[in-house]
């Protein structure tokens, strides 16, 4: 008997092995995985891949980009929600899936409890476009139109329930307007709709355009922002074409499952902030046409209750529900 309990002592001490070195500041032992719960090519995907090189050199192990999308967003949530808490899995998702979803959708998770925030990572700014070879050339034209021609418009944007649905829907408001919102499950199918005249007007981040800039199959008509774009310097804010009170970007961050150590968070939240602030990483993002922008973990709560406290009220209004 004797020995059966210190056999099982000895287990008891080696399955809290990798806690122990957690918390004494042997982390990390191994590779950390980014989980993006979007496509391949999706802007967040590429947001993951342009830190990955940078926070891996911080942490002195490999940090890969896990790709688990589906079911707008909440399979490859799920699976960090449910992860072990002990820093080598993390989420990079937008913050509006913390503020906005619990008012349109039912989630087995919290996700203000579930998955604190761990720091921001990039911001970008969005944009009204047209596209097809009978495209507004201004937004005025296209509210004009819409106005002449009730029901008739049609505006996208990726996803439901999305900011970029959710500006769309404060255009509605401001321009007074009626049109069909139609979602899409990816930038690549959204474009691809545009540059056909299939949709009227398109709301997306900035970065999904900059390709398409001078190929005179897109037209930038006004930036959802209180800044014109670094981007689009020629093209207008929202309030400049005389549209006031829309104001929209998408924030993105990583999260971690509730409960890793505190040295385990420090180290990651340290090396974060340390690769957002590279040169190299602030270069590659604006390539995506977005900002790299570090914030901590506080900031970013204080960023969600904020968006919670005016974009869920307006989703609700709408009856935006997700099943």
């Amino acid at each position: 008997m004797h020995n059966r309990r210190q056999a099982l002592i000895g287990l008891g001490a080696l399955a809290t092995t990798p806690w122990i070195h957690a918390q004494t500041g042997d982390w990390p032992r191994r590779t950390v995985r980014i989980v993006v719960p979007f496509t391949a090519g999706s802007p967040p995907d590429l947001i993951a891949r342009a830190i990955a090189p940078k926070l891996s050199e911080n942490l002195g192990q490999p940090v890969i980009v896990d790709n688990k999308p589906g079911a707008t967003t909440i399979i490859g949530t799920e699976h960090v929600v449910h992860a072990a808490p002990d820093g080598y899995t993390v989420l990079l998702t937008a913050t509006g899936a913390a503020s906005v979803f619990p008012a349109i959708m039912k989630l087995r998770y919290d996700p203000i409890k579930d998955l604190p925030p761990l720091g921001l990572v990039a911001t970008s700014q969005q944009v009204f476009f047209s596209g097809g070879p009978k495209r507004a050339k201004t937004l005025k034209e296209f509210l004009d139109w819409a106005r002449q021609n009730p029901g008739k418009a049609n505006i996208g944007s990726i996803g439901i329930g999305t900011t970029n649905h959710l500006a769309s829907e404060m255009l509605r408001k401001a321009a007074d307007i009626q049109f069909t919102y139609v979602p899409f499950q990816s930038a690549q199918a959204g474009m691809q709709a545009v540059i056909n005249g299939d949709v009227d007007l398109f709301c997306a981040d900035v970065g999904v355009i900059l390709g398409f800039l001078g190929s005179d199959k897109v037209s930038p008509l006004a930036v959802a922002g209180a800044s014109r774009s670094e981007y689009l310097p020629n093209t207008p804010t929202l309030a400049e074409s005389g549209i006031s009170g829309v104001l929209s970007a998408n924030r993105f961050a990583l999260f971690l499952p509730k409960g890793v150590p505190q040295p385990v968070f420090t180290r990651l939240s340290t090396a974060l902030a340390a690769a957002v602030n590279e040169e190299e990483a602030g270069q590659a993002l604006r390539k995506l046409g977005m900002t790299a922008t570090y914030a901590p973990a506080e900031a970013v709560a204080e960023v969600i209750r904020n968006d919670a406290g005016t974009m869920a009220p307006l989703a609700k209004a709408l009856n935006i529900q997700i099943n």
